[in-house]
């Protein structure tokens, strides 16, 4: 009935927009904001193109709406306003365009525990089903993909503007430096978890690719038990991890156990 972390595991602008995950830029950013005030269940890092598109996207929409507003009055401003405004879009891309960026948006403020977290000792007293929610940093992940997507369609909107304008090769070279930066960027991530789980400057060998699912790849008991016969799976030694209620140890053997559940279509009652 009150579960741990609704007012911990939350997403904030930081954890969306620097980043935190990327070595060597990670340690600038802790070098200007109190140690531990995030959550690493929040980070959903767009990026420094995406936080820059988000900018400028969010700041030409505002003109707009002002510029739509005056130009058409309240009253027809719903007609004549377009979130996503692309003359060559069918109708029913450009509503689906729009309404996957207003439930991104609109889950990403979520996960920052809006409205809840102003108040979360009166407001989660109000309505106490939203403490079920331990985690709403999680829902950062959704804001992070359809932004992400979003991007690349907006750099391909900006290079079909500067066609039509005659400036399409400075154009090409915006898209191409913001597009070099997220590559960049995705290096840095990779070689700050190499760096991360090797404990030094060891290269991390690549483990071999096993499909669970695959017959060949089932574990010669497997072969000898009947499915049927059974209602579930326990491993021994017995591992639970991720409940407030029960913990044990994790095995080493978590493997087996998940390629017998998916083998034999038994459930799991062990939990990682």
């Amino acid at each position: 009935s009150n579960p741990y972390g609704f007012e911990e595991f939350h997403a904030s602008w930081r954890t969306l927009f620097l980043p935190f995950t990327i070595f060597w830029l990670s340690k600038y950013v802790a070098s200007f904001q109190t140690i531990g005030d995030e959550s690493w269940e929040g980070i959903g890092y767009v990026g420094a193109t995406g936080g820059l598109i988000f900018i400028v996207f969010w700041f030409r929409t505002l003109f707009r709406i002002v510029k739509t507003a005056l130009s058409s009055g309240l009253k027809s401003f719903a007609g004549n306003f377009k979130l996503v405004d692309d003359p060559d879009l069918e109708p029913e891309n450009r509503k689906l365009l729009t309404t996957s960026l207003l439930a991104g948006l609109a889950i990403g403020i979520f996960a920052l525990g809006f409205p809840f977290s102003i108040k979360p000792e009166l407001m989660t007293a109000v309505f106490p089903p939203i403490k079920q929610f331990r985690s709403l940093g999680r829902f950062a992940w959704a804001f992070y993909y359809v932004w992400s997507v979003f991007v690349f369609y907006l750099l391909h909107r900006m290079i079909q503007w500067a066609k039509t304008k005659r400036i399409g090769i400075p154009a090409y070279v915006i898209a191409a430096l913001l597009l070099s930066m997220t590559f960049t960027e995705g290096y840095l991530h990779n070689l700050g978890i190499q760096r991360r789980v090797a404990r030094g400057h060891k290269k991390i060998s690549a483990a071999p690719a096993t499909n669970m699912l695959s017959p060949k790849d089932a574990a010669p008991w497997l072969k000898n038990i009947n499915p049927d016969d059974y209602s579930g799976i326990i491993l021994l030694p017995f591992f639970h991890s991720g409940s407030e209620n029960l913990s044990a140890n994790s095995s080493k053997n978590c493997a087996y156990a998940f390629k017998a559940s998916l083998q034999t279509g038994l459930p799991l009652m062990n939990v990682m």
